[in-house]
């Protein structure tokens, strides 16, 4: 593994698709979600494998920095940094790598989000340093893709092409295509063509590369990046001015949807994004009629349906086929359970009326 390699965590997000299990006091990377640790330190114990403790960089919102510190105590506080605004992964990836950059000017940076679940770390680590290998010679944003197990509209998809070479015997190819959360035809189409990958969200670059890449599709982004990086002096307040100034997009569509030089490794190391309830639902055991009940429930007359209560408070299902009926706490979603992916459209409809108290 590279000496050069540094970690980046993005631990950022709300998770409204997972909302009502995920809440904005409470976001999912907090979750302990029946694997025995929350993802957040999952993820941490999993990059640590990796990239040394010293070299991992975690980026969230101000108000989850002390969690961050109390839930994965040997991480550089210097390294925990406060987002002091809102703006979305290409905003944080920006800042985050122009921050390693100023530090190690030759760097390479795998970026990770902090919601997945990895069955064999083993492999995963193999993938990443394959991976790494890749990024240190090479211009290109390397990224692993994954073969999609349903037509999701939730994730980005790869398309590969040429094969540019082998490294730890894993195959690297350039991505010829990417395309960002497409529509349910799109997703059916690509899930058909057996060629099509899904994005992981990781990524590989040198600082070299990222900045090539910048100046090429984000000058601008770029630009703020740096400023942003030589102001920081810990007082997030202090950057909040500029860094509203960053665009409001993810890095999928700032950058990704417009570059070249994108290259995939496939994978296969049990990946699974926690982040949506079609995960969960993928993960859950089901009884002879295909219900699912999760807590203290019952379906009466029904079939394909998904239960999840919580506080040990009833919920109960009777003559309907297909639902998904989700409690946590003081709210409760019904809807068919193939919709579950469009809560956080839910989330967005009630922030808009003032429904901020159930978020």
């Amino acid at each position: 593994m590279s000496p050069q390699l540094h970690a980046l965590i993005l631990a950022g997000g709300l998770g409204t698709r997972l909302w009502p299990m995920s809440r904005a006091s409470r976001p999912k990377q907090f979750l302990d979600m029946g694997l025995g640790k929350t993802m957040f330190q999952l993820t941490c114990d999993r990059v640590s494998k990796c990239v040394p403790f010293h070299r991992i960089w975690v980026i969230t919102r101000p108000e989850f920095c002390g969690e961050v510190a109390r839930e994965v105590p040997g991480l550089e506080r210097t390294h925990i940094l406060a987002e002091p605004y809102p703006r979305g992964t290409a905003a944080a990836v920006a800042w985050g790598t122009q921050m390693i950059r100023d530090q190690e000017s030759d760097a390479v940076v795998a970026v990770f989000p902090s919601d997945h679940q990895i069955d064999d770390e083993v492999l995963f680590c193999q993938a990443i340093g394959a991976a790494v290998q890749r990024a240190s010679e090479s211009v290109d944003l390397v990224t692993l893709g994954l073969t999609p197990r349903w037509p999701e509209t939730q994730y980005g998809y790869l398309e590969p092409g040429e094969e540019l070479g082998r490294y730890g015997g894993t195959v690297c190819r350039r991505v010829v295509r990417f395309h960002e959360k497409p529509s349910e035809a799109e997703a059916e189409a690509y899930f058909r063509s057996g060629v099509m990958l899904w994005n992981s969200g990781i990524f590989i670059f040198n600082t070299e590369a990222f900045e090539h890449c910048l100046y090429s599709y984000s000058p601008g982004l770029l630009e703020l990046a740096r400023q942003v990086a030589s102001g920081n002096n810990g007082d997030w307040k202090s950057l909040a001015p500029l860094y509203r100034q960053m665009p409001e997009t993810s890095w999928d569509q700032e950058v990704l949807e417009h570059a070249g030089c994108i290259s995939v490794f496939s994978v296969d190391f049990g990946w699974r994004d926690m982040g949506l309830w079609k995960t969960h639902m993928e993960k859950a055991r089901y009884d002879k009629n295909h219900n699912h009940v999760s807590g203290k429930g019952l379906v009466l007359e029904g079939r394909d349906n998904f239960l999840y209560g919580s506080e040990g408070k009833m919920v109960t299902v009777m003559g309907l086929d297909g639902v998904a009926v989700i409690l946590e706490g003081d709210a409760v979603v019904v809807c068919p359970r193939d919709k579950t992916a469009d809560i956080g459209k839910l989330v967005k409809e009630m922030d808009g009326k003032g429904f901020k108290e159930f978020l």
